[in-house]
């Protein structure tokens, strides 16, 4: 399984949220777009992945969770996408319990420190920095290659947030040396697991 985390610093997190203008509601397109990226594929859907969107500005934060092997009518366009992400903002998540707004996509009370140490437990976290180790080498990806990535959106983690991501986080990456969008990133991680047999050979 390979999950992402996004951390949304900037979306409005109550409802209604505008279809017709995802940026000026608080940038849900860089968010829309990390899920289609991490998500589709040509002709269908990465089932052995999920993503997990926390909504910094929500109060409590709120963390926005697709389950590829569960979702039904994700289709590859900003707005229908969004309108599933956005669903999820009327669920009514019970302690920390997520709550089910439509076939796999659910609303939780996780932030960012709750939910890294639930992913803990499922395999390694790895932050996806500029200023990390490149990840290129066949060995490194194998180790990670069941791994949640950790990702910002199109602003800069904190301080804080860096702490407490590399307080879980079993290594930090760079995919290259310039600072790349979300959605150009994960596609890259997806790749380079992908190759993971070929770059053996």
């Amino acid at each position: 399984m390979r999950r992402f985390v996004v951390l949304g610093h900037t979306q409005k997190a109550e409802l209604p949220v505008p279809l017709d203008d995802p940026a000026g509601a608080g940038r849900w397109d860089v968010l829309t777009r990390a899920v289609a990226s991490a998500l589709l594929l040509s002709n269908g859907i990465r089932r052995d992945t999920e993503v997990y969107l926390v909504l910094l500005k929500a109060d409590p934060v709120k963390t926005i969770l697709v389950k590829a092997s569960e979702v039904r009518n994700l289709n590859p366009d900003d707005r229908s996408i969004q309108g599933l992400l956005t669903k999820a903002l009327a669920a009514k998540p019970v302690a920390q319990y997520p709550a089910e707004s439509s076939a796999g996509v659910y609303l939780a009370n996780w932030d960012l420190a709750g939910l890294l140490e639930r992913l803990s437990q499922e395999g390694p976290v790895v932050l996806l920095h500029e200023m990390g180790l490149l990840l290129h080498r066949g060995e490194d990806i194998q180790k990670i290659q069941n791994g949640t990535f950790v990702l910002s959106d199109h602003e800069e983690f904190s301080p804080e947030q860096l702490r407490s991501i590399r307080a879980k986080a079993a290594a930090m990456y760079s995919l290259g040396p310039l600072s790349l969008h979300t959605a150009s990133a994960i596609p890259i991680v997806h790749n380079l697991i992908d190759r993971l047999p070929a770059l053996h050979e």
